[in-house]
């Protein structure tokens, strides 16, 4: 599996669109997953359930780690300046 071989490595796309294909399948038979059509007319029709944004949680939790980054080191600022 060279790139010469296979420019764009179009092989392994093809191998990881079968692998996905045959996982839905799967996925469906065991009832875990919607039928194709019953998704595409989920998607359609706005029935999607929306995610929850994140973006605030992410810069909560990035002001508290420059936070402790600041207070990391084990010596002081005034340790420092004397």
């Amino acid at each position: 599996m060279s790139k010469a071989r296979f420019p764009q490595n179009w092989a392994t796309a093809e191998l990881v669109k079968q692998y996905m294909r045959n996982h839905r399948r799967y996925e469906v038979k065991k009832g875990r997953m919607m039928p194709r059509r019953e998704r595409s007319t989920a998607t359609s029709s706005g029935n999607t359930s929306q995610l929850p944004n994140i973006d605030s949680d992410v810069d909560e939790d990035m002001d508290k780690e420059n936070d402790e980054d600041d207070n990391d080191g084990g010596e002081s600022d005034a340790e420092e300046d004397g």
